[in-house]
């Protein structure tokens, strides 16, 4: 079980790389934009696709080292681009639907690069 575990890790890394591959190929988004997506990506959940520990726009912006006017103005383009949807959660305050053809697009270039990863 060992191996199989070690191959299950290894999957996910991949997995994970190619997710912040395909971020940062986006030629749609600008710098700030992918560090915003990659971190909300790394804040949140790659099963369900959603950032539902989104901590607020201050404490947000101040992590990102950005003033929360740039933040929020960075937040409505990811929006508008189709890369994110700000939603409520049921007590508090936002959280955010990831777009999942990023993780889509991340697997199939996982599964090309590394195909002895798929034996799981």
């Amino acid at each position: 079980m060992p191996e199989e575990r070690d191959e299950r890790e290894s999957f996910c890394s991949q997995l994970w790389d190619a997710l912040f591959d395909a971020v940062d190929a986006c030629r749609c988004l600008t710098s700030t934009e992918k560090r915003v997506l990659q971190c909300l990506w790394a804040q949140g959940t790659v099963g369900t696709w959603v950032c539902e520990s989104y901590p607020g726009h201050d404490p947000f912006a101040k992590k990102m080292r950005l003033s929360q006017q740039r933040l929020e103005s960075t937040l409505r383009n990811l929006e508008k681009k189709g890369f994110i949807k700000p939603t409520q959660r049921d007590q508090g305050g936002p959280r955010f639907l990831l777009n999942a053809l990023l993780v889509e697009d991340a697997y199939e270039r996982t599964k090309r690069e590394h195909p002895g990863l798929f034996r799981l």
